[in-house]
């Protein structure tokens, strides 16, 4: 791939127009594929399997486990799967992100020949605009994908994330993102589809039937999980998560026909509620949302994931819920299905347990919230074969095809605001210098969740893409200036070291700085491992910088930095860096 191909791939632009498209496409859905009486077989089985689960089993099954409570160093133990699956087993994993589709069948294989209930386990992870995780097919962000217009685009891009995604054994992408935005202050404005309910309508008919196909058993689909449920794009005073005001009306036309769309037409079969409030009442305890619209008006035959601790919020936020047992009652009263890192897997447990045998809750709530998520996997094919092909990988990930879509939707994205006097393209033959200013011009931006590890050879910024250009033209010897300006957020983000000033050593001929990790945070002994970091602007807020390094690390990097800047700029950058690593040990 040239870098021109590079430099337009990682091209994002912001289009919050409003759509011009009179008609639409009609992709086929999974409900397409279902005859009725497939419908009630699948119903009949589901009852059959969860009459069958003890109320222990039903609880642990209406619960999410993170990737690193089943590893120990990046590994399967038997003893890390007897201490978390256990005997009970448990819904679902997220946060796992399996380096081979070998990891997810281990876990199924315990599931199936270590728990008396044989339950498959549900693999959940973030694929927003690709799965993250190293070596996966990074597509455009969804604002660049609404940019396109393109609804047949956005399909083809739901169905190569689904292939990349179940080759690993995954089966649920926490996507897309159908929040309406309408408050440029909200910082989460790019993973949506903009400002405009029809053009997003459309489009997240486009991915979710692409993700989920029109079948979920096969081994390139995935569900869908249509978020944020519901207006969670217009928070007071552009914070996430904060109240948004809208009345019934403005309700009903504006934010509820998107997820309509996704639900009715599409079949998305996942929904995550969200934090936020909607005219006083939060999501995730609103039984008008969760259960009269979403499950009675729309016939919604999937399951209710809460946004990531927006269970607990009933109880600590929104103030609605007593104590926490009542916040968990509320949710799953209301028509929630299962929680998201809200409490404590013993606390969960505990605590519904108690419900039920209380008699404060009833076990048929119980009951319905584990039919729905059954139901769900019984259409995934888990119970008649939860195992992945280990070829998939090399065929499905990052594939030519996949890298190809990802190209086409960076160049039918990139939108030219002003060419008045037709500046662009530009004619080599009259031009004296070229100017690249902005802070995005030499540092890589891809968008929320997303995952540069195991990549960064590949990264191609629009400064060095240009550069490349005009070196590889008729006309070599243009220079290239580049100032980067004020930075996004504040001055601080020019601290951040460009990339291009990073070199090995004092050869200057190899890009980079030579990183040795450590497996404790004071440098003791030998490296876990070494390599070559060609930036240092990591988030390793979560993930680490390996599957089997994420907490308690320390990094010392030795190279030789290059550039011809102040010296009070270079002391600012080191400052900056410290603060980093001191953050992050």
């Amino acid at each position: 791939m040239t870098s021109l191909h590079l430099l337009l791939s990682f091209i994002c632009s912001l289009c919050l127009g409003t759509a011009a498209m009179s008609a639409f496409t009609r992709f086929p859905s999974i409900d397409d594929g279902l005859t009725s009486e497939q419908r009630r077989e699948i119903n009949a089985r589901a009852l059959e399997i969860t009459a069958s689960l003890t109320l222990e089993e039903k609880i642990r099954q209406l619960d999410m486990y993170a990737g690193d409570s089943v590893l120990l160093n990046g590994e399967l133990t038997e003893e890390m799967l007897e201490s978390s699956l256990g005997a009970l087993n448990v819904g679902s994993i997220h946060d796992f992100y399996p380096m081979t589709a070998a990891m997810t069948n281990t876990i199924q294989r315990w599931a199936r020949d270590r728990t008396r209930n044989k339950v498959p386990v549900l693999f959940i992870e973030e694929c927003l605009h690709g799965l993250n995780g190293a070596g996966h097919t990074i597509f455009p962000q969804a604002i660049a994908n609404a940019a396109t217009f393109d609804e047949q685009y956005v399909h083809e891009v739901g169905r190569a994330i689904g292939r990349e995604t179940r080759a690993y054994g995954v089966h649920m992408c926490l996507a897309p993102v159908l929040d309406i935005a309408r408050d440029p202050r909200w910082g989460r404005v790019e993973e949506t589809y903009g400002e405009d309910t029809w053009l997003a309508s459309r489009l997240a008919v486009a991915m979710v039937t692409g993700l989920q196909k029109r079948s979920l058993s096969g081994n390139e689909s995935v569900i869908a999980e249509p978020k944020h449920f519901t207006a969670h794009g217009i928070p007071e005073g552009g914070r996430n998560a904060a109240p948004s005001h809208c009345g019934v009306r403005e309700l009903h036309e504006v934010y509820l026909p998107v997820f309509q769309a996704a639900i009715q037409e599409a079949g998305a079969r996942a929904v995550m509620s969200a934090y936020s409030e909607v005219d006083g009442v939060p999501c995730s305890g609103n039984p008008w949302l969760l259960s009269d619209v979403l499950r009675s008006q729309w016939g919604f035959e999937g399951f209710v994931l809460s946004d990531l601790g927006a269970i607990s919020m009933l109880h600590t936020t929104h103030k609605v819920a007593e104590t926490k047992a009542k916040a968990m009652q509320l949710f799953l009263e209301a028509g929630g299905n299962m929680q998201f890192y809200d409490f404590a897997h013993d606390q969960w447990n505990h605590e519904l347990l108690k419900s039920v045998r209380s008699g404060d809750m009833s076990e048929d709530i119980i009951d319905a919230r584990v039919l729905d998520l059954i139901r769900v996997k019984i259409m995934l094919g888990l119970f008649d074969d939860p195992f992945t092909d280990l070829d998939l990988v090399s065929k499905n990930v990052n594939s030519k095809e996949n890298r190809e879509v990802a190209l086409r939707g960076a160049r039918e994205s990139i939108c030219l605001l002003k060419n008045d006097k037709h500046e662009l393209p530009l004619d080599l033959t009259q031009v004296r210098q070229i100017g690249v200013i902005g802070p995005s011009a030499d540092v890589p931006r891809f968008g929320d969740y997303t995952d540069k590890e195991g990549i960064q050879s590949e990264i191609v910024t629009v400064l060095e893409g240009i550069k490349d250009l005009v070196q590889n033209s008729d006309h070599p010897g243009i220079p290239v200036a580049h100032a980067a300006g004020v930075g996004i957020r504040s001055n601080q983000e020019s601290a951040v070291i460009r990339p291009s000033y990073f070199f090995t050593d004092r050869s200057l001929t190899v890009k980079g700085i030579r990183g040795s990790y450590y497996s404790n945070t004071e440098f003791r002994g030998e490296p876990m491992f070494s390599r070559t970091d060609l930036q240092l602007n990591f988030n390793w807020y979560k993930y680490g910088p390996r599957t089997d390094l994420v907490n308690q690390f320390s990094v010392r990097w030795v190279g030789i930095l290059q550039a011809s800047l102040p010296a009070q700029e270079v002391l600012g950058w080191f400052e900056a860096e410290l603060d980093r690593s001191e953050e992050h040990t």
